[in-house]
């Protein structure tokens, strides 16, 4: 997908949890996939699939323990000062993430605008994926069903209360897709 390995901020691990497919979302990639401890916990609750019941709590702790993502925190005085510098104006995990993307040259999947702007002002070109890119490239590459497909990208809508903003290229291809 983009040939680089991909930090997961808390919006796009809560997106994917939501799913119960997040597992083989994250396999299709074909990358090393990573959340910070920051992320991990960040990402404690999502809704039920019945509103009238409480959330949910989740766990990254699987996808762990099968080491399709694997724990990374700052390891150097860059990302250090890059981590305080950026926590300044985003949450501890899009922070953490992003100041260890910059490091590293990983790409960021975040779906947090402040985030995915930040990102984008950096000086060196930074790849920034998103739910609907990450889910839209398992959708194709392992041919899911339609019925699926849709099944998935409601629990998202439903359970992590997440649509493609209106600008996001995908967001058509989303909308046809759980009609």
């Amino acid at each position: 997908m983009v040939g680089v390995p991909v930090i997961l901020d808390t919006s796009v691990a809560l997106n994917l949890l939501a799913t119960g497919a997040g597992l083989s979302v994250l396999e299709s990639l074909d990358l090393d996939c990573f959340v910070c401890s920051a992320v991990v916990d960040e990402t404690i609750y999502i809704r039920s699939g019945d509103p009238a019941q409480p959330r949910e709590a989740v766990s990254l702790g699987p996808w762990l323990l099968s080491g399709a993502v694997k724990a990374v925190n700052p390891g150097s005085p860059l990302e250090e000062e890059l981590y305080v510098q950026f926590a300044a104006d985003l949450d501890d995990g899009e922070a953490m993430s992003l100041a260890i993307c910059r490091a590293r040259g990983y790409a960021l999947a975040t779906d947090d605008r402040k985030a995915r702007r930040i990102a984008g002002q950096l000086a060196r070109p930074h790849v920034q994926l998103s739910t609907a890119q990450i889910v839209h490239h398992w959708a194709v590459r392992t041919g899911v069903a339609p019925g699926e497909l849709k099944r998935v990208l409601s629990a998202i809508e439903l359970r992590a209360r997440f649509i493609p903003p209106h600008d996001d290229p995908l967001r058509k291809w989303w909308m046809r897709a759980r009609s």
